[in-house]
């Protein structure tokens, strides 16, 4: 619920959440199409320039997280997407 308040356009909304019968829980949440930076750190380094973008866009979207008193706990370049436009 917290995710939602952030409002930033690097940060995915989460439309629900739940617990199916089985036990297993579940969110449905924004697709962001690309790949993880781990991904794209795997393939060799960015550029600096692309580094940077990535880099302003990430601070950004914690600022605002911050701003609302959430705290990012699990942040890895497995959790951070990369849409089509960056390389």
């Amino acid at each position: 619920r917290a995710v939602n308040q952030i409002d930033h356009p690097n940060v995915i909304d989460i439309f629900s959440f739940g617990r199916l019968d089985d036990g297993r829980l579940y969110l449905v949440m924004d697709l962001v199409e690309g790949r993880s930076l781990r991904k794209a750190l795997s393939e060799g380094p960015l550029e600096i320039a692309t580094a940077l973008e990535i880099l302003d866009q990430i601070a950004g979207a914690l600022d605002a997280a911050h701003t609302r008193g959430v705290v990012h706990r699990d942040l890895k370049p497995d959790n951070v997407m990369l849409g089509a436009g960056n390389k």
